[in-house]
């Protein structure tokens, strides 16, 4: 499947609807993609916030969801396996459908832009990790200088030496 950038997607669709309108499912055949439609149904009666929408959830996995609800084999395997893995890191066997409508309503529904895959321009050591382990080293960046961290690659861990400081 090709994401698309939501942020970028015009003309700007509800939620739900923008992911099945601007996904492009390139071997998942239109019979596949309209199984996943009963979904809909699990979203619309799953309540973040209601511990009895939990309750009722939470002793079924998602894979089964997706059975009981009549989602194709292929649409589970190519669209929303991958999503879960991705998300909870976890089959959907082993997540229960709470968790699974959880992680999607709060990545897909509620921050659509969120869900938008950003690319690091460059070699992410260098460009991310580097200047920040020189920041560490340097003991400085919000203004306050401290010592510096002393970072040793290659090195285990076996405990912290704080420094109190006064003032």
């Amino acid at each position: 499947a090709i994401w698309p950038i939501y942020r970028q997607s015009h003309p700007r669709l509800p939620t739900g609807l923008a992911q099945a309108f601007y996904t492009k499912f390139l071997h998942l055949p239109l019979i596949d993609r309209l199984s996943a439609f009963p979904l809909v149904l699990a979203f619309s009666d799953f309540d973040d916030t209601n511990p009895t929408s939990w309750k009722k959830y939470d002793n079924l996995s998602f894979q089964d969801l997706c059975i009981k609800l009549g989602v194709s084999k292929r649409c589970y395997r190519e669209a929303f396996e991958p999503m879960v893995l991705t998300g909870l890191f976890a089959p959907g066997k082993e997540c229960s459908a709470a968790a699974a409508l959880g992680m999607a309503y709060f990545f897909v529904l509620r921050s659509q832009n969120s869900f938008d895959v950003r690319w690091c321009r460059g070699n992410i050591g260098e460009v991310i990790m580097d200047p920040w382990v020189e920041l560490l080293r340097a003991g400085h960046g919000d203004g306050v200088d401290r010592a510096g961290v002393d970072i040793r690659g290659d090195t285990k861990v076996v405990g912290f030496e704080t420094m109190k400081v006064e003032g």
